[in-house]
């Protein structure tokens, strides 16, 4: 199964069309969105997908929830989760760091998604907890998410550059 993870699109309609252009072309059909949507356009463009959303922190939380809920996309709120075989699935926007440090301490999770610090990485916590971050659409050299790739209880990531 691949997933795309996305995060800090920021309204930013253009590369997130460019990337979700990416997603057709590789029949991704599930999407990951790690928060700072920036609004309806873009909930909207995910609406042919089976996209999972949780708010960031410069969404407004209540009209974001509202638009993924009519597009008949699933609203997570602050905290997500999502199974893909027996890989078990965590993300955040990651701002809340309380919230994130207990998810990742809980050892509930294989793999953690975040977003917040438009940095993509992906690294193992000390616990075994991988932890990826696929980047952002907004304030960085080059607009980027990531397509998770899990086979069995093994994970591969991707990082696409747009």
């Amino acid at each position: 199964m691949r997933i795309a993870v996305l995060s800090d699109t920021h309204g930013n309609v253009r590369p997130v069309s460019e990337a979700l252009s990416i997603l057709e072309s590789l029949d991704v059909k599930t999407i990951l969105h790690c928060g700072d949507v920036g609004g309806e356009a873009i909930v909207q463009m995910l609406a042919p997908f089976d996209a999972h959303i949780v708010g960031g922190n410069t969404d407004e939380w209540i009209s974001l929830e509202k638009a993924v809920k009519t597009a008949n996309l699933d609203w997570q709120g602050e905290f997500g989760s999502f199974q893909a075989e027996s890989v078990k699935i965590g993300f955040t926007h990651g701002h809340l760091f309380d919230r994130l440090a207990k998810e990742i301490n809980s050892g509930c999770w294989n793999l953690i998604c975040t977003g917040h610090t438009h940095i993509e990485g992906y690294f193992i916590e000390p616990n075994g907890t991988l932890r990826l971050n696929p980047g952002a659409f907004y304030r960085v050299p080059a607009p980027g998410f990531a397509i998770v790739t899990v086979i069995g209880d093994k994970i591969s990531v991707e990082h696409i550059h747009l």
